[in-house]
């Protein structure tokens, strides 16, 4: 560790390859931590930063800004295009840095920076603690960040100042007259909620695509902020709204996401609202099979557990239950005397109607993550596996597949199959599986091990109908691993192929909920 913010909260950590960048100090153990230098301070490390886990962390929900929507005052667009005067390297490891409209945190959040991303910097404000950089995806192609978490290569003091501000939505190909969210009084709340108002910036209506033989509509996320809708008849790709994780409704006409709590949104993006949601961390929003709900995952506090080797960080309890035979005093001598007692993110299932109202949280373990909801239940990702369990006050949850590294389960309609993603090693696979827990069977697998990196297949989806499934693969045309695309298959994994898609698609292994397919 090389320095702290102000309440040592931050720790900026150096790697033995060089590499460094910011990281909870509640993640590691370090002793004399008062003594390191204050090199940033505690507001703009919470505030432009979220948690993104490693392929090798503890699971966590895809990175989304919990920051309310704010009006952004000045000007709408820059007069001139700006110039990159030099470079830097975002400074933040196992997170995001956000990008946002204006030199401050009250400025809305326009899109996301990846740890070791090279940013291209044209400016600074008065201060010197915001850069203004470019980016072709951005709107008006720039953007600002926080200087202390950019590790700039060149003389600050040589960048001229700036005093830009951008008014327009978080992501690039907006169309015409697409409503995007700015803030207005809700009704009932005294948090601003996202109302529809018309985007003045020109750009580009819709992406025609090549055709795919399928039905229906793909709600997805590119991982930056962009929601985008494609109409698979209609060989077509419209953006939808600025969010993440987003789903669509059973019936095809709505489409729940999140953005600074849960929000919803026709699917012809006409009236966007916020349904639930404040100072909290929540993720994956899901619809019931007939639209009244919508289960989603929020940050509850921490849970304790023991760091073992073979079974992941677990209770006594828990061992016990997986071995109900042996006193807890032997298994605890067994598996648990060297093993480290930790403290982990600990989330939750909840459930709110489609207004927002009627609050009710949902029977489930620990680490509760990635619901998907059908007529048979609730399906969901926990530290002990994937489990099942129900919508009712006295709810219980059953195991189906015990499995630590059993990510992100997605159920077909009316009961059938469930899918998930599962680490074999350095990648990720894709498997379907009874309810029941039974015949578990691998949907995709290396097409050959003669590569430099075997690519990872993750995030599935069932179409509306159960016949497809939509997934994430950086796998390429060498079959070796390349950039990230969305692809789709039989639901018993054959006629695998990528979708006729051109947009960038980033992902970071948190559980994001990369697409959606409704009728």
């Amino acid at each position: 560790a090389v320095g702290r913010n102000a309440d040592a909260s931050w720790l900026m950590v150096r790697l033995l390859n060089g590499q460094q960048g910011w990281m909870k100090a509640a993640d590691v153990v370090i002793f004399g931590v008062e003594e390191l230098p204050i090199i940033a301070g505690e507001d703009e490390i919470a505030a432009e930063v979220t948690e993104v886990p490693t392929e090798e962390a503890e699971a966590m929900p895809a990175a989304t800004s919990q920051v309310p929507v704010t009006p952004t005052p000045g000007p709408a667009a820059i007069e001139a295009t700006p110039e990159a005067v030099m470079t830097g390297v975002v400074n933040v490891t196992g997170t995001r840095l956000n990008i946002r409209s204006g030199p401050g945190t009250t400025y809305r959040i326009l899109g996301k920076a990846v740890g070791g991303e090279t940013l291209s910097i044209a400016a600074r404000n008065e201060a010197g603690d915001w850069l203004l950089i470019l980016r072709n995806d951005l709107p008006n192609g720039a953007g600002w960040v926080a200087a202390s978490l950019v590790r700039i290569e060149g003389d600050l003091d040589m960048l001229p100042v700036s005093t830009e501000e951008f008014s327009s939505p978080a992501s690039a190909p907006a169309p015409p007259n697409t409503p995007v969210a700015t803030a207005s009084p809700a009704k009932d709340a005294a948090t601003p909620v996202a109302t529809a108002t018309p985007s003045s910036a020109a750009q580009p209506a819709v992406r025609t695509t090549g055709a795919t033989g399928l039905s229906g509509k793909i709600v997805f996320q590119d991982g930056r902020g962009a929601i985008y809708v494609y109409e698979l008849e209609r060989n077509e790709v419209r953006f939808l709204t600025n969010g993440f994780d987003p789903s669509i409704s059973r019936d095809g006409r709505k489409v729940a996401f999140v953005r600074d709590g849960i929000y919803s949104i026709d699917i012809d993006g006409s009236n966007e609202r916020k349904v639930y949601g404040g100072n909290q961390l929540i993720t994956s929003p899901k619809w019931s099979p007939d639209g009244r709900w919508i289960v989603f995952s929020r940050l509850l506090g921490e849970y304790k557990c023991f760091d073992t080797e073979f079974f992941g960080c677990v209770s006594l309890k828990e061992l016990s239950g997986r071995f109900p035979n042996i006193p807890p005093a032997i298994l605890g001598r067994i598996f648990l005397r060297d093993a480290e007692r930790i403290s982990l993110p600990n989330f939750g299932l909840s459930r709110v109607n489609a207004e927002g109202k009627e609050f009710r949280d949902i029977a489930a373990l620990d680490s509760a993550l990635a619901p998907d909801w059908n007529e048979a239940g609730i399906v969901y990702q926990s530290k002990a596996g994937l489990e099942i369990t129900q919508d009712t006050p006295d709810g219980d949850t059953r195991s189906v597949q015990n499995g630590h590294w059993d990510w992100d389960p997605d159920w077909a309609p009316n009961g059938g199959r469930i899918v998930y993603q599962s680490k074999e090693g350095p990648r990720w696979e894709i498997l379907s599986i009874n309810p029941d827990g039974s015949d578990p069977v691998y949907l995709t697998r290396p097409v050959t091990t003669l590569v430099d990196q075997l690519p990872s297949n993750v995030a599935p989806a069932f179409s509306y109908d159960g016949r497809h499934i939509v997934y994430l693969s950086n796998r390429n045309e060498r079959n070796d691993a390349g950039p990230w695309r969305l692809w789709v298959m039989n639901a018993d994994g054959s006629n695998q192929r990528p979708l006729p898609i051109d947009i960038e698609i980033n992902y970071g292994f948190g559980g994001e909920q990369v697409a959606d397919w409704g009728p």
